[in-house]
């Protein structure tokens, strides 16, 4: 089924949606909710450039099908969130647009409570998932958190909550910073004796370099060192006759962020589930990343989740052998499919 739009109301706030049934069972198969993050990024952006149905074409103006996308096994919702992003909107002030983690929290918890009881109810009942990349590392846990509170007090109209995706998360802001230091020396962007340099600066009484706390040492945060993608898809816009911004650059400069770290927020997040075991029997959280992503890269999201693994105590396995020449084996075919964050197995639902 084509892609459809409609308007999430609430208050004097107007939000974008998109939803694209699933190709296979869309009576049955779960819902996904996704959310871009930036902040200030539009979700219909990543609909045409991460995991739609469709792509934009080189030249702007046609579209090709996305074999891999993610409504082949889900009914997926894209919602442009906060008002100032996309398609959404102030209905007193258009012009006007939302900041902060927490705010936008509360916006997104009213959003998706609108398209369970007045949007599409015929989904209150359905299985569903959040899903969210960069900036939606935060977006993410902050509105699962206020969404169990509410399963938790009985107001929620949807307690099938299955889990939260996250791709490349932005959750802790020191982590990624450190962890690009050495993403770039692994990369190549850093030469050896600027390496040395380096350590001798800020590490030389550090026995294991990733211990290393680079941020102390930095004047600012340097992780804005990643290619851009293309903008086929704000020129398919205009191509259509319609003003478009793919991000809204002055509610980014604008932002404060709130969250610079998310420890305390999954910390929550884990008390809340073991109040409602009797609800939520499978609740699950997947964290993948792109291999050449820096501002969010796999390192320092590895680090984040480890320190929430070990303060509940959670096992951390590893490859089951012992062998060391066949873990390696194992590492290197994994880096061989390693690449775009916006594939995931159907074997997930």
């Amino acid at each position: 089924m084509p892609p459809e739009t409609m308007i999430l109301f609430k208050l004097y706030q107007m939000l974008r949606l998109m939803l694209t049934e699933s190709q296979t069972n869309p009576e049955s198969d779960p819902l996904l909710f996704w959310f871009n993050g930036g902040p200030g990024c539009s979700s219909s952006g990543g609909m045409f450039e991460e995991m739609g149905p469709f792509y934009i074409n080189r030249d702007s103006s046609s579209l090709y099908e996305n074999v891999f996308t993610w409504n082949k096994y889900s009914n997926l919702v894209s919602i442009d969130s906060p008002y100032g992003v996309g398609y959404s909107y102030n209905v007193d002030d258009p012009l006007n647009y939302t900041i902060g983690d927490d705010k936008i929290a509360e916006l997104n918890l009213l959003a998706i409570k609108d398209f369970f009881w007045r949007v599409q109810p015929k989904y209150n009942t359905r299985k569903w998932f959040i899903i969210g990349n960069s900036y939606g590392g935060i977006y993410v846990p902050t509105v699962t958190r206020l969404i169990l509170r509410e399963m938790k007090n009985g107001t929620f109209p949807n307690e099938n909550f299955q889990g939260i995706l996250l791709g490349s998360g932005y959750m802790n802001v020191q982590n990624l910073t450190n962890s690009l230091v050495l993403w770039n020396y692994y990369h190549g962007l850093i030469g050896i004796q600027d390496w040395k340099d380096i350590k001798n600066a800020c590490c030389s009484d550090v026995h294991d370099i990733e211990d290393c706390d680079f941020v102390s040492h930095m004047y600012y945060n340097l992780t804005n060192l990643y290619p851009q993608d293309g903008d086929q898809y704000s020129k398919w816009i205009e191509y259509k006759n319609v003003s478009w911004q793919d991000c809204n650059w002055d509610l980014y400069n604008a932002y404060n962020v709130t969250y610079r770290d998310t420890f305390d927020v999954f910390i929550d997040i884990f008390d809340l589930l073991k109040n409602l075991d009797n609800v939520i029997k499978n609740f699950r959280i997947i964290v993948y990343n792109g291999d050449v992503d820096t501002v969010c890269n796999f390192l320092g999201d590895m680090w984040h989740m480890e320190n929430i693994a070990i303060k509940y105590d959670f096992t951390v396995t590893s490859s089951k052998s012992s062998n060391p020449n066949k873990k390696l084996a194992k590492i290197s075919a994994t880096m061989e499919i390693s690449g775009p964050t916006s594939w995931i197995p159907s074997t997930l639902f």
